[in-house]
């Protein structure tokens, strides 16, 4: 303890220990109201590889809520909801905090999203990003079919397009170094 000190003041750091980004719960709670969503049975499938694999079922109720309770924690990953009819479904992160909500609109899940998850809460703010990114370069490449290739407007376009590309890359970055120890900085 004292000679890592040490050895930290000497160079005019401070040791710091990382504080866990979303706390740690020993079963799981996942409460999903998605209104719109068809009452009935409804799934719970974690994504492995290219294999959804079924890790729960419940009934969801008139409004869309359905509650997924499980004594022990269910593996961190990529997870999906999927309602009665499989008419809706509503994908999502899980890692340490399994005591979560998550609360939409059927008709615009990612911008009506409210949810207690930092995890899931950083991975619905990039699906609105995403979203808009994706616009702007569906946009550029319009654009870019229209215009000659070597003319200014043309060039003016292709850089538009790296610009994204980049400034997507930063975001990407920037969540790591934000949120070293989410498990949507290593998911992205």
């Amino acid at each position: 303890g004292l000679l890592l000190s040490g050895i930290c003041h000497s160079y005019g750091q401070q040791a710091k220990i990382s504080e866990p980004f979303e706390p740690y719960t020993e079963s799981a709670e996942i409460e999903i109201w998605l209104k719109g969503a068809q009452p009935g049975k409804a799934r719970l499938y974690s994504v492995f590889g290219n294999q959804n694999l079924i890790k729960d079922s419940a009934t969801s109720d008139a409004e869309g809520k359905v509650v997924f309770k499980n004594s022990r924690r269910y593996p961190s990953g990529f997870y999906y909801a999927v309602y009665d009819g499989n008419t809706s479904f509503l994908g999502f992160l899980l890692d340490k905090n399994q005591k979560i909500y998550m609360h939409a609109d059927k008709s615009d899940i990612i911008h009506t999203m409210k949810t207690n998850s930092a995890e899931n809460k950083l991975f619905f703010e990039s699906q609105v990003y995403e979203t808009e990114l994706a616009k702007k370069m569906e946009s550029i490449t319009t654009n870019l079919s229209k215009t000659i290739a070597g003319a200014a407007e043309h060039t003016a376009f292709m850089k538009e397009q790296k610009k994204l590309v980049e400034e997507k890359e930063m975001v990407v970055k920037g969540y790591v170094e934000k949120y070293p120890t989410s498990f949507f900085a290593i998911f992205k």
